[in-house]
């Protein structure tokens, strides 16, 4: 399979520097999939499979078609020949008129923006399937700086905070993934269509419980790590494999590692009674930790926590979509229930996040490989 090549850019670009950017996305992208344990051969055991796949135990029924997913979208990469029938556009000429208008540096969170969106043939009219690019995706980080910036910090709390080292490759594999092409999801087969599910959630703020989209590293851990409360299924995986930005933070969770050889294990969910004495005192909504107060076999309730604090290059406002045309209200949004249980998880992976704790203390660093 290959992506965007004859078919060329749609709409004015000025600089010739954007037309690079592109292209720098798309290579990078494709780095996020291939590669080891990502593309092939997952460890369902592994933090990274946990935290943002669930554990194996709660997705195994999902597993083959997850692996199938990223090992499908590696195949899109650059290059074509005269019999490929697979192409990809790419435009920058806003066809919907969703963008977000400036370019905003990765650093300028004050606000929520639209950075891309992807369409299907079934939505476009055409032929191939599209992905727009916006003003403000010039302004996010390449791989290579990403990866510099989030590893620059001493302080363990930023340099192991995933949302950190976010920038322009994962979210051109975001759009990918929504494409039926690059998903192998054609009519829902043999792979589901991967999309930006919403979730609603207890909170003790007084807005009360909420919709919100599963967008950037804490919300994705948040649907891995509870029990769904849905009319169409109880397995995790079911919701998983259709999660969009799980699966894009898998892949960019272990680029990280394999690149710098650490895990970056933040942000954070914690139980608000039994780990509470573990995690920083007096930290900020905004910071990577993520607590809950747990009720039994009920939903759990979020402490301090608002979709706004969820950060990341992909960020939105809490009744913000990813412009993304696939169908809405299809029934596979979904509550967040009570904590998958504790077996669900190997005890070496609570060991692990005992020692990452403990990096915090001081802004330490020790061993945080998974």
């Amino acid at each position: 399979m290959y992506g965007p090549k004859a078919i060329g850019l749609l709409g004015l670009i000025t600089l010739a520097s954007q037309v690079r950017w592109i292209q720098e996305a798309y290579t990078d992208a494709n780095k996020l999939v291939n590669l080891a344990g990502v593309n092939s051969g997952i460890d369902w055991n592994s933090a990274s499979a946990l935290e943002y796949l669930g554990p194996s135990a709660l997705n195994k029924d999902q597993q083959s078609q997850i692996q199938a997913v990223l090992a499908n979208v590696a195949t899109v990469k650059d290059g074509a020949a005269w019999w490929t029938p697979n192409w990809i556009r790419i435009r920058c000429d806003d066809p919907l008129r969703r963008c977000s208008k400036c370019v905003t540096p990765q650093e300028d969170e004050d606000q929520a923006v639209v950075v891309a969106y992807a369409r299907n043939p079934a939505q476009t009219g055409q032929k191939y399937p599209d992905i727009s690019f916006c003003p403000p995706f010039y302004g996010l980080r390449n791989l290579d700086n990403a990866m510099a910036y989030g590893s620059g910090f001493s302080n363990a709390k930023n340099k192991f905070d995933l949302s950190n080292y976010e920038g322009r490759a994962d979210t051109f594999l975001h759009e990918l993934l929504h494409l039926d092409l690059a998903a192998n999801s054609v009519n829902n087969n043999p792979n589901p269509q991967v999309r930006d599910l919403s979730i609603r959630y207890g909170s003790t703020n007084p807005t009360g419980p909420r919709w919100t989209k599963v967008y950037g590293p804490k919300l994705t851990k948040i649907l891995a790590r509870f029990l769904p409360i849905s009319r169409v299924s109880t397995q995790t995986g079911y919701f998983i494999q259709r999660s969009d930005d799980n699966l894009v933070l898998f892949a960019l969770a272990n680029y990280v590692q394999s690149k710098l050889g650490y895990y970056p294990w933040l942000p954070l969910v914690f139980d608000g009674l039994t780990d509470a004495p573990k995690v920083p005192p007096n930290h900020q909504s905004t910071d990577p930790f993520i607590g809950y107060t747990s009720n039994g076999n009920n939903p759990v309730d979020f402490v301090n926590f608002t979709t706004a604090d969820n950060g990341g290059a992909r960020n939105l406002e809490d009744s913000g979509n990813c412009p993304t045309v696939l169908s809405t209200g299809s029934g596979e949004d979904l509550d967040i229930g009570a904590p998958n249980p504790t077996d669900a998880y190997p005890s070496s992976y609570w060991d692990q996040r005992t020692k990452w704790l403990q990096s915090l203390d001081g802004g330490a660093t020790v061993d945080t490989g998974s």
